[in-house]
Formats: structure tokens, C-alpha cells, sequence
């Protein structure tokens, strides 16, 4: 008599759980890293943006600006922007973009992504 009031229960939370199983995160956000070498000194900064969250696409635009450091002078700040589009790949749990294969991951603490070795840290 039991068994045929848990098994709608039970096909209501597979299907749930089964439609979230595909679902690609919200990645959506600003992302921010800072580095200094003896080289260089970088502010990059990630804003990604959702466009198909169905279809898992997204745009990523990489802002980067960096002061280059010669004989102990640091010069004048420079700029590069690159923007992309990247496709959530459920298997590999990662962001990739197929022109240059840039591939972002979330990061271990779930605070932030991971582009190759930058970490990146969520603003909002």
C-alpha cells in the first residue's frame, strides 16, 4: 500500500534532479587578478556574461592593463582587451573557447574561476 504513494515522490525527484544535472552554472560576473613580478606589474580583470544559458554559451571579455617594469622604472601603463565566447562543457566541468583553446575552470574554493594558472577572484 505504501509503494504507490513513494513512487510519485520518488519520480518527482529524479526528474528534478536530472534536469539540473545538465544545467551549466551561472558564471556570470566580475572576476579580478592582480600580479607583480619583477617585470611587470598586471590588473586583469574577467566579466563574463551569460548569453544562452540553455545552450551554455557565454562571452568572456579579458581586460588587462599592465605597467612594464625596465631597470627598476616602472612605465607607463599599457591596455589589451580580447573578448570570446566560450561553451560550458558539463564532462570536463570547463569553459572553453575552441579558437585558441583558453579554457576557464571554477576555481577550488568555488570563489572564483582559474584561467590556465591565473586565479581569479569574484567581485560581483
Amino acid at each position: 500500500m505504501k509503494t504507490p504513494k513513494i513512487l510519485p515522490l520518488i519520480s518527482c525527484a529524479l526528474v528534478i534532479i536530472s534536469c539540473n544535472a545538465n544545467k551549466a552554472p551561472d558564471l556570470s560576473g566580475l572576476y579580478v587578478n592582480h600580479a607583480k613580478t619583477e617585470y611587470s606589474i598586471a590588473y586583469d580583470t574577467l566579466v563574463i556574461t551569460t548569453i544562452d544559458l540553455k545552450n551554455k554559451i557565454y562571452q568572456v571579455d579579458n581586460k588587462v592593463g599592465y605597467n612594464r617594469i625596465r631597470n627598476k622604472a616602472i612605465l607607463p601603463k599599457q591596455y589589451k582587451t580580447q573578448t570570446w565566447e566560450a561553451i560550458w562543457n558539463d564532462e570536463k566541468k570547463v569553459l572553453s573557447e575552441n579558437e585558441f583553446g583558453r579554457q576557464i575552470r571554477i576555481s577550488p574554493d568555488g570563489k572564483g574561476v582559474v584561467m590556465k594558472t591565473t586565479e581569479f577572484q569574484k567581485m560581483k
